[in-house]
């Protein structure tokens, strides 16, 4: 290596660092590419997921806002417009169950999860029939009792929203 020119040295030496800046170009774009896999699956699957959880649970919330305005009406138009509000809050409420199974829901444990919810819900749906019926004939301390027997399956409807919310997030 003594023997070797100047020149050729350069050049050997200028070589070995091409490679190695290529090389280290070619583990950068490796990297970079796992790490884009890992954010669009986040962008597209599990965000979403976490938003229409949440969104659902808002939604419930909504609607027994809406409940609670009806039974504390005493006229026929502020009761008709909660009963609108809660015809759009049901309709949003079942638009986004359908996308969640249909768009979001990935694994098994997820569909069962919200599964659990959508059929709590609908369980809640069914006594709050019952409480309509008694706010619209001006029956407000039946009502409040029938609302307040509601409780427990808003609140488990609620915590089961959650449930999914927290397990999108973990994801």
């Amino acid at each position: 290596m003594k023997n070797l020119k100047i020149k050729f040295k350069l050049f050997l030496l200028v070589g070995f660092m091409m490679v190695g800046i290529v090389l280290l170009g070619l583990v950068s774009l490796n990297f970079v590419g796992k790490i884009n896999e890992g954010t669009t699956a986040v962008s597209n699957k599990w965000m979403p997921s976490v938003i229409a959880s949440e969104e659902l649970n808002t939604l419930t919330s909504d609607y027994r806002i809406q409940e609670y305005k009806h039974i504390v009406a005493q006229d026929a138009a502020t009761m008709q417009g909660a009963e609108t509000k809660m015809a759009d809050i049901e309709s949003q409420i079942e638009a986004l169950f359908n996308t969640y199974f249909t768009d979001l829901a990935d694994t098994d444990a997820e569909r069962q999860s919200m599964l659990k919810a959508q059929n709590v819900w609908n369980e809640y749906l069914k006594q709050h029939n019952t409480m309509i019926t008694l706010s619209r004939e001006n029956r407000t301390n039946e009502a409040m009792e029938a609302i307040k027997q509601n409780v427990s399956l808003f609140d488990e409807a609620s915590n089961t929203f959650l449930e999914a919310v927290s397990f999108n997030k973990a994801g």
